[in-house]
């Protein structure tokens, strides 16, 4: 399997966050894809952080279900993680 196989799922992926948010142009999807797992970490602006987590995590949690499930059909791992601008501020 190669990483041609997996362009789709990252395209599908980056259609979701896209529709989630408003400033789809502040969206920075940053991915690493190795033989064995697929790491993403996505940035979007400030207003649009709860939108694309939802309410206690749900979108983000099915998010990663998904997703999870589509890798592991194809014997990968799948992390995300969603940069929260608000808190990295915090810790400044």
């Amino acid at each position: 399997m190669t990483d041609q196989d997996l362009r789709p799922l990252d395209e599908q992926l980056e259609d979701m966050i896209h529709s989630l948010v408003d400033n789809r142009e502040a969206v920075l999807i940053m991915k690493q894809i190795s033989q064995h797992s697929a790491h993403f970490e996505i940035q979007v602006a400030d207003q649009d952080v709860g939108k694309l987590l939802g309410r206690k995590g749900v979108y983000a949690n099915s998010i990663r279900r998904l997703w999870e499930a589509a890798y592991g059909k194809q014997g990968r791992g799948f992390h995300m993680h969603i940069v929260d601008p608000r808190r990295q501020q915090r810790g400044s």
